[in-house]
């Protein structure tokens, strides 16, 4: 876990150090900013449909308000979305995020960081800076999400369907923003994929012991025949009604 955990912080400081605008008209920052405001208008929407805890979630959303007032600034705002990732993967273990629930908030992030495409008009449709500049930021947006995407599926998991589901989510966000990476940032964009595989795969969660449950019991009592903790058997299962569980389950 460590590793991964490592891996992932280097590639975060590389996309933080490739972040670079070019110089704008006033007219073209003017339209610049509008259209990243409108991205973090949809990564502010992404956030709200993760149904964090609200601790957590009202952090984020006042982040995202302040980082819009360093729009004009390129490192500071490369800082401030920075700031706004690290809470984004970091708070899953600080507001102790179930593994359950994971696989769901990341799929929002990587959804989030995909989510790229804004109307433009004007100046920003005719000047090659600010064209080049919208880039620039998408690459940095998604690149920071898609590590706090990273960060969040990093846990020890009780199921292998939830393991399995945040993973899955996370490398094929990576995998899609690999091509268009500097050299360096490839690279470890690539070694924090493969951190991050080995560490959630050499998590052993394939069931010990299967059963098939005709007549309803509670989950208590077949996590106890099963030899699991409940709280593992209720995950690996997916159960829904924890006093009336059948069909197959595992151990």
């Amino acid at each position: 876990m460590d590793v991964a955990a490592g891996c992932i912080t280097t590639l975060t400081d590389g996309v933080v150090d490739d972040f670079a605008l070019e110089p704008m008209s006033a007219d073209g920052m003017t339209a610049f900013l509008a259209a990243v405001q409108q991205r973090l208008e949809v990564l502010r929407k992404a956030i709200s449909l993760a149904t964090l805890p609200l601790t957590w979630a009202s952090q984020i959303q006042n982040l995202i308000a302040g980082i819009k007032n360093d729009l004009a600034m390129p490192a500071a705002y490369a800082s401030a979305l920075r700031g706004l990732t690290d809470l984004v993967g970091g708070g899953a273990d600080d507001y102790e995020l179930s593994d359950t629930a994971r696989p769901r908030v990341v799929s929002r992030i990587t959804s989030a960081a995909r989510s790229s495409d804004t109307e433009l008009t004007g100046v920003a449709t005719t000047e090659g800076a600010v064209r080049r500049n919208l880039g620039q930021e998408d690459a940095l947006r998604s690149r920071l999400l898609v590590t706090a995407a990273a960060q969040v599926a990093l846990t020890d998991y009780r199921a292998e369907v939830d393991r399995d589901a945040a993973l899955d989510s996370t490398v094929t966000a990576i995998d899609a923003l690999l091509p268009g990476m500097p050299d360096a940032t490839f690279q470890a964009a690539v070694t924090a994929r493969a951190a991050l595989i080995d560490a959630l795969l050499a998590q052993d969660l394939r069931p010990a012991a299967s059963r098939d449950v005709s007549a309803a019991l509670p989950a208590v009592v077949l996590a106890y025949r099963l030899g699991v903790d409940e709280s593992v058997f209720l995950a690996r299962n997916a159960v829904r009604h924890p006093l009336f569980v059948k069909g197959r389950v595992h151990g």
